[in-house]
């Protein structure tokens, strides 16, 4: 039996993704201008990896990766800002991967304080 005869997946699989080359968001910051966005963070830290999860993880990382991961997200959501259209509205945030009650290393709302207002930041 094969359990995955119903599995249906929107994101590229993980080997397509590969270091981007003479790329520039900026390039493509126009097409965020206006309303009709969502933003998506990623938070790769799980206790054990999942069989169907495609996403990129990290199982059993430490406080301090943890720590370094979300203070660079922190800055990128700042840099974002510098170069976003003034007009750019998310109407949807999401933070995603191992997400409270899932057993991730890092689940207290209190450790991504820096990622809950994203807005004030973009």
């Amino acid at each position: 039996m094969n359990r995955y005869v119903q599995y249906m997946y929107s994101y590229p699989h993980k080997t397509a993704y590969r270091p981007l080359q003479n790329v520039s968001l900026i390039d493509y910051m126009e097409n965020l201008a206006g309303e009709g966005h969502s933003l998506y963070l990623h938070l790769p830290f799980c206790e054990s990896k999942c069989g169907y999860c495609n996403l990129f993880s990290v199982a059993g990382c430490g406080m301090d990766c943890i720590d370094a991961y979300l203070d660079a997200l922190v800055r990128q959501l700042e840099q974002y800002r510098e170069i976003l259209p003034k007009s750019t509205v998310f109407e949807n945030f999401t933070i995603g991967g191992a997400v409270a009650g899932s057993g991730a290393a890092s689940t207290n709302p209190a450790d991504c304080q820096g990622l809950y207002a994203p807005e004030e930041r973009l």
